[in-house]
């Protein structure tokens, strides 16, 4: 029963050529690596190992498993914080307009407002009143249009 190695169509097309040779270690086992003929550099790793035809790869096999599994929940988390990431982008949006409708809408009120205490202090120098402490006498303001107050 001898095992072999199983390397990418690219690679045994490569070996096949002979430019590029499999690593041997130091006791005559062959490795799961190919390196350059000509420059000596590595070059690729095995995908499985053939045994008898067979292919499997008992090494990684079991992690492959285990990172399948976490990629899968790693996949949802990602959904999940992008969901997340969008419904809270929606909502700053529609802060930020609700932010932008109030600023002009005080805006607005400052205008009306100034306008008005514009328009009050018109009338009142029309009329030559007196304002004190907020208040102006309302039997002067009758007197200077030529009216009494009844008591």
């Amino acid at each position: 029963m001898s095992l072999l190695f199983q390397f990418p169509s690219l690679i045994q097309a490569g070996i096949e050529s002979g430019k590029l040779v499999q690593v041997i270690s130091s006791t005559g086992v062959p490795l799961s690596m190919v390196r350059d003929a000509a420059t000596g550099q590595f070059a690729g790793n095995a995908i499985a190992i053939a045994s008898n035809g067979f292919s499997l790869n008992p090494v990684t096999a079991p992690f492959q498993l285990i990172t399948g599994g976490i990629q899968a929940y790693q996949t949802h988390q990602v959904a999940k914080g992008l969901n997340l990431l969008q419904s809270s982008v929606g909502v700053l949006q529609m802060t930020t307009s609700i932010i932008g409708v109030l600023g002009a809408t005080t805006a607005v009120l400052g205008a009306v407002n100034l306008y008005q205490t514009l328009k009050l202090k018109k009338a009142v120098e029309n009329l030559e009143l007196k304002v004190e402490n907020g208040f102006f006498n309302i039997e002067q303001t009758l007197a200077a249009q030529g009216k009494e107050l009844s008591r």
